[in-house]
């Protein structure tokens, strides 16, 4: 699997990403229609039939959040695809690698990282509060998230 982005974005961001603390889950509002999705640690990014991604939804339990600094690269909203080997299937989502991702946050800033470890190369900003980055072989190499609020019970 690898990762295309495109600038323009074709739409336009009406989308809210919210963090739902009961639930230790992201969630997109108004959520888009969708048919499949891509699993990073347990967070999905939602991609339409031709693997665009629309959305981000999933579980991301906060206590395991470690707390950091975080500083989210500069991204120009675009279109992201991702381009896999074989046909996706409608609701079978794909998980490209068993890796688990170390999970920051930011209590200042309200930021939120998944971070790979990789080396950004190309950033996009898929909807208002989510940037996807891609190291320059076209793999995912970390995702920011800047939910309408973060938790209260997050201690730096």
């Amino acid at each position: 699997m690898r990762l295309e982005a495109r600038f323009p974005a074709s739409r336009i961001s009406n989308s809210l990403l919210v963090y739902r603390a009961d639930e230790y889950s992201f969630d997109v509002e108004p959520r888009p229609e969708n048919f499949t999705s891509i699993l990073f640690n347990d967070l999905n990014i939602e991609v339409n039939e031709r693997g665009r991604a629309t959305s981000v939804w999933g579980l991301c339990p906060y206590p395991a959040w470690k707390a950091s600094v975080i500083h989210p690269p500069a991204a120009e909203f675009g279109d992201l695809f991702f381009i896999w080997d074989r046909s996706l299937l409608a609701g079978v989502s794909l998980r490209p690698d068993g890796e688990h991702w170390p999970i920051f946050f930011d209590q200042d800033s309200g930021w939120v990282f998944l971070n790979r470890g990789r080396n950004t190369d190309i950033t996009v900003k898929l909807l208002t509060g989510i940037i996807i980055g891609i190291e320059e072989g076209g793999e995912l190499a970390g995702i920011w998230l800047k939910p309408d609020a973060l938790p209260h019970k997050l201690r730096a």
